[in-house]
Formats: structure tokens, C-alpha cells, sequence
């Protein structure tokens, strides 16, 4: 009860409270989610073309999504570098990334 008072009497601290909606979402730590979309963009925006989006990675999971099912195939052969090349995150202590999953279509609309 007290945890819910802390929350609604704005004593916690934005970041904390990010950090804490990320983990009980399963997501890694912050920073790694930004290193990870960094590690990606650099390495493979341009040979994707833009028509591949990178949603974050989950439990081991690389989630990411593509504009139909040509992207599919051609992320899936890459799929093996892709994640070699996401390893990195594993030197510290975070988890590592071992499998792809692909949502095939266009990004939701943003919410208004």
C-alpha cells in the first residue's frame, strides 16, 4: 500500500520509475536496449533499407519488425551474424541474444 502512495504522490523519481516498468516488462536493463538499437542501426539500417525496424530484445529474444514476408527472408539470412554481432551485449552480465522474432507488417499508428 505504501508503494502505491509513493507512486501517486510523485516521490519517485521519473527514471526509476522507467526502470522499474522496463524490468517488470522483462526488457533488459535500460542501457542495453540502447546499445543494442545502436549496435543494430549501425550495422544493418542501410542494408535493410529502412523496411526493418528494431523493437528491442526480450528474455534472449531479438524482436524485430518487417515490412512483409521478402523482408523475412532476407533478415532470416542474416539472422546468424545478426546475432554474433548483438553477442556484445552478453560481456556484461546481460543476457544474450539467441533467437529472432519478426512481426511482418507496418507500425502500429501513433496513438492520439
Amino acid at each position: 500500500m505504501a508503494r502505491s502512495r509513493a507512486r501517486r504522490s510523485g516521490k519517485q523519481k521519473l527514471e526509476q520509475a522507467t526502470r522499474a516498468a522496463v524490468d517488470r516488462l522483462g526488457f533488459a536493463d535500460y542501457e542495453v536496449q540502447g546499445r543494442a538499437r545502436r549496435i543494430f542501426d549501425e550495422l544493418y539500417s542501410e542494408r535493410f533499407s529502412g523496411c526493418v525496424d528494431f523493437l528491442g530484445v526480450r528474455h534472449g529474444i531479438v524482436y524485430l519488425r518487417v515490412r512483409d514476408g521478402t523482408w523475412v527472408r532476407r533478415v532470416k539470412a542474416f539472422e546468424r551474424q545478426l546475432l554474433a554481432d548483438l553477442e556484445v551485449l552478453g560481456g556484461d552480465g546481460a543476457e544474450t541474444a539467441k533467437r529472432l522474432r519478426l512481426e511482418v507488417g507496418p507500425a502500429p499508428a501513433p496513438r492520439r
